[in-house]
């Protein structure tokens, strides 16, 4: 039996679990998983808590024995089983709800996080993980969020009704932020992970993706998180452009060059 009260309490008793160490995105949700070091906010709401709280993976999950991993995936899945809600950012959600939030103005979801309150003006308090704590690293923690960057919200198949009331969110856990990621000179492909044919970091690959059209590599095509035929030939062409070593893959050094060098390294 599944329930919004069940699925927040397997939430809230994650409160506090973090990085380690800091900043590597090694986590227990991702080593459950079986992605890590990865971005882990859907391996820790869309794939630990929601197998937890016993509710059902549907077979075009990431993974159909232990959920997503990435947040447009399981964004994808709701919408092909009926979970979104309509209405997008002025939906109707309430606690237990899953909000899906875009920061890039993209078509790729970039976070997500478990609805634990709406005030009487629609702002949310949630549980994310691999978003910042209290102690300034990346967490499982409350967060106060504007709707702005909401892409869509998602509401579980439970098989049971009703929450706990919204007081029981503890004033002193809350961790307030502004609604907006934590910015930085560009994303950190975490250590250790090769972007390359087949890559299950589906949200990574997305993010390069975007980049690359960012810089004007057209040929990559569309933001899907896969990496194919095309991502790889762009890839090849851009390590040669960048005098690296060509092999196709998306290492520290050619995902730094995608982010960091100047566009005088666009595409032609």
């Amino acid at each position: 039996m599944s329930s919004p009260h069940q699925l927040l309490a397997i939430a809230r008793a994650e409160l506090g679990a973090h990085e380690l160490p800091p900043g590597s995105n090694v986590t227990k949700y991702g080593k459950a998983y079986g992605l890590s070091p990865a971005p882990w906010c859907a391996q820790f709401a869309c794939a630990w808590v929601w197998k937890r709280a016993d509710l059902p993976i549907p077979r075009d999950a990431d993974s159909p024995s232990h959920g997503w991993a990435s947040v447009q995936h399981f964004l994808n899945s709701g919408h092909r089983h009926g979970w979104v809600l309509p209405g997008g950012r002025t939906a109707h959600a309430r606690p237990g709800d899953y909000v899906c939030f875009e920061w890039d103005k993209d078509v790729w979801a970039d976070h997500v996080g478990i609805v634990v309150a709406v005030s009487p003006a629609g702002r949310l308090t949630t549980i994310e993980g691999n978003s910042a704590g209290p102690r300034g690293y990346d967490a499982v923690a409350y967060h106060h969020r504007s709707r702005r960057s909401v892409a869509a919200f998602v509401r579980p198949p439970y098989t049971q009704h009703g929450t706990s009331p919204a007081s029981d969110t503890p004033k002193h856990m809350a961790h307030s932020s502004s609604g907006k990621r934590r910015t930085a000179a560009h994303p950190v492909l975490p250590r250790g992970v090769v972007l390359m044919d087949g890559s299950p970091h589906h949200d990574l690959v997305a993010v390069y993706q975007h980049r690359m059209l960012q810089r004007g590599w057209t040929p990559i095509g569309r933001v899907d998180g896969v990496f194919g035929r095309r991502t790889e030939a762009v890839t090849r062409a851009f390590q040669k452009r960048m005098r690296l070593d060509v092999d196709g893959q998306v290492g520290t050094e050619t995902w730094t060059a995608a982010f960091a060098t100047k566009p005088a390294s666009k595409a032609a």
